[in-house]
């Protein structure tokens, strides 16, 4: 039995997508798995126990249209060329990612749309989950993400870290909290002797301007995919919005706080860990969260003060962390 997974990205996406794994393993042990994404996400997916093969292509985001298409469909379609899967799951929707595997021989191909495609308002992990059961009724055992494929043998240590992305693309800029906010956190742990970090990619690294002066230690754009799953697994706690590192924190069970806006935190933070989340809503007079659509040209309507995110106080955050974490009693 030949099994092939496209997940392309985004890193978030391929966390969640991760609970397929556990079920198809159960239902075909002997299978050889190979999963079909993007280089840049390639040493995340190496690091899933469950999978024989990663098979990476070029490009960034199929929708975006240009050169990032062309370089996606041309590369999975070499890879594939002549390539015999017996299943294919292909996690999307949209016919066109079926482009992608045309030059493969599939046996059966699932699609994740119809009966078996996601629920509203689930936690994305369960459905993926159950997209991999083919079950088109719910799924009643909590998903497990994939097992690491090496351990991280690391002990939990003092350092609170910060993930403060700055919406390098226009479509996540409304998911960040202001950077003025996480400096301001910052200050307030280090005062109390907490020893801060700072997380993101290289394209994020303007945002280390914005603690100048603070002890603070930045790790933004200079750690690998596993540096970054090390690094959450040993950190006190981490703080960030709805990301990658988000995800990953849940990989290796970083008491995370999650600041959430125009995304739900009931589709993209697991059920058991929901008490991590902070969001305001139609509880606090605000009706328009969440907003993020497929149906909306590039995920969020046209926002032009982004309150959602703004009422998310410091205070709030330090609160949390004191009471529900207990970290700083």
């Amino acid at each position: 039995m030949t099994i092939l997974i496209v997940k392309l990205g985004m890193l978030g996406d391929i966390v969640m997508a991760s609970t397929m794994l556990a079920p198809l393993r159960a239902r075909y042990a002997e299978a050889h798995i190979s999963w079909l994404c993007y280089e840049w996400a390639a040493e995340l997916v190496e690091q899933f126990a469950g999978i024989d093969e990663v098979i990476p292509i070029r490009g960034d985001m199929l929708f975006g249209g240009g050169q990032d298409r062309l370089l996606a469909e041309s590369d999975a379609q070499r890879a594939l060329a002549g390539r015999h899967f017996d299943l294919v799951y292909i996690t999307y929707a949209n016919d066109r990612y079926l482009a992608l595997v045309k030059t493969a021989e599939c046996g059966r191909v699932v699609r994740y749309r119809g009966a078996i495609g996601p629920l509203s308002e689930r936690y994305e992990g369960v459905e993926y989950a159950r997209f991999a059961l083919e079950n088109e009724s719910a799924v009643l055992e909590p998903p497990q993400f994939a097992r690491l494929r090496a351990t991280i043998n690391a002990v939990r240590g003092d350092m609170v870290l910060l993930a403060p992305m700055i919406g390098a693309y226009n479509r996540s800029r409304l998911r960040c909290w202001e950077l003025k906010n996480y400096r301001t956190l910052a200050e307030k742990l280090l005062i109390k002797g907490v020893p801060v970090g700072l997380l993101g990619s290289v394209s994020e690294t303007s945002a280390e301007s914005a603690f100048s002066g603070l002890a603070v230690q930045s790790y933004i754009g200079k750690t690998s995919l596993r540096g970054l799953l090390e690094l959450l697994a040993s950190a006190r706690a981490l703080v960030c919005g709805d990301t990658g590192t988000m995800h990953m924190s849940f990989l290796v069970d970083t008491p995370t706080v999650a600041l959430f806006g125009p995304t739900s935190a009931v589709r993209r933070v697991p059920p058991a860990r929901l008490k991590c989340a902070i969001s305001v809503g139609a509880t606090e007079g605000l009706y328009c969260t969440p907003c993020n659509s497929d149906s909306i040209a590039g995920g969020y309507p046209n926002c032009p003060s982004n309150e959602c995110m703004k009422r998310i106080s410091v205070e709030r955050v330090m609160e949390r962390l004191n009471t529900e974490q207990h970290y700083f009693v």
